[in-house]
């Protein structure tokens, strides 16, 4: 943080500190998530024969829940410490983080393969 603030950078820790900053971000690891089973079976407003997701319904419904409980863990890693994250440039929570993230890659073109 004190090279962000060295630089003039406005991060969401400088302008509200650690902590709140910690629960604005908690939400983007876990909603996002909870859109994929509703995405595989919703129709398409612009086409009603598909759904908004054309990928392998169950299978995305298996990764949005999959990925929704592994967000959960990520954001309890988060906020039982949120000071931790100014202290350590390898937190657990960012290792999490960068991992979904690569396994979602993974499961979206899975399921558009299956």
């Amino acid at each position: 943080m004190d090279g962000d603030r060295a630089g003039g950078c406005r991060t969401l820790p400088i302008l509200y500190g650690v902590e709140k900053a910690a629960w604005i971000i908690a939400p983007f690891f876990i909603f996002p998530w909870l859109l994929m089973p509703l995405g595989a079976f919703l129709a398409d407003p612009q086409n009603p024969s598909h759904s908004i997701l054309t990928g392998n319904a169950w299978f995305l419904t298996a990764l949005g829940v999959l990925f929704t409980l592994w967000g959960c863990y990520t954001v309890y890693l988060l906020l039982r410490d949120p000071k931790s994250l100014t202290e350590t440039e390898n937190h657990p929570s960012w290792m999490h983080m960068y991992l979904i993230m690569m396994a979602g890659q993974v499961g979206f073109a899975l399921a558009y393969i299956l």
